[in-house]
């Protein structure tokens, strides 16, 4: 009898030692790590161009805001916020020539339509415009929420958003079903989007965090710095493409 108890004892031991171990082993959530600054606010003056006398430049920046129904202060931001990047394209160092198209209908949804189209050969850019408020030690990021809003926060000592929230804005799914409808209209074409601070009234940039995407994944960026780095072909624009994308500038 003693014996069995013995035993007993032994293996309720052991049970305890082996659980708390299992317990040990478990992994413990950690907290997600606020994301480094991707783009630091910078100053980047709009150039005062008209771009009304370029003959590659089609349709009207702006134009589908009159239309859209929004509050007039929000078509008027919208607004300020495509001729703004109109005027990024427009002194842009092009290694070859690009059409560039302004608020076009997207085929198969009636509803939207795209701020931006650049046609290089093969590649179609679709642009979204935003022009968003600016502060000091303050950047854009996806940090802390549930990736569909995107946050202007504080940031701390070390470049990091903070809980402190300044404003937000709601990430729109427009761009992902512009995509595929201009991938249904054009399937020979290799589609692109981004969706691009443009730079406010007195020239100022904000500040961008790495985590901060679009409804398609893709990075927000500052709309000099993206122009910069687009990858236009020697290509030629095929003449219907052209008058196809013409055709949908409103």
């Amino acid at each position: 009898m003693k014996t069995l108890l013995a035993i007993f004892v032994i293996l309720c031991l052991i049970g305890l030692v082996s659980g708390g171990r299992e317990d040990r082993a478990k992994p413990r959530p950690v907290a997600p790590t606020p994301p480094m600054i991707y783009i630091v606010a910078h100053e980047y003056p709009v150039p005062q161009v008209d771009i009304s006398f370029l003959k590659n430049f089609h349709g009207t920046p702006g134009h589908g805001l009159e239309s859209s129904g929004f509050e007039q202060w929000r078509i008027k931001a919208g607004q300020a916020g495509e001729r703004a990047l109109a005027r990024v394209l427009a002194v842009a160092r092009w290694a070859h020539d690009v059409d560039v198209f302004f608020s076009l209908a997207v085929p198969g949804f009636p509803d939207i339509d795209v701020d931006c189209a650049v046609l290089s050969g093969q590649d179609l850019w679709l642009l979204d415009a935003k022009r968003y408020r600016v502060c000091d030690n303050a950047a854009y990021t996806c940090y802390g929420g549930d990736g569909k809003t995107l946050y202007l926060r504080r940031l701390d000592a070390d470049g990091h958003p903070t809980g402190e929230i300044l404003g937000e804005h709601h990430i729109s799914r427009s761009t992902a079903m512009a995509r595929q409808g201009f991938k249904e209209r054009f399937p020979a074409l290799t589609i692109h989007s981004a969706t691009l601070l443009t730079p406010s009234a007195d020239g100022m940039y904000p500040a961008i965090a790495l985590d901060a995407v679009d409804a398609t994944g893709a990075r927000f960026s500052d709309a000099d710095s993206y122009v910069f780095r687009m990858k236009v072909s020697g290509e030629a624009n095929s003449p219907y493409v052209v008058r196809a994308l013409e055709a949908l500038c409103k």
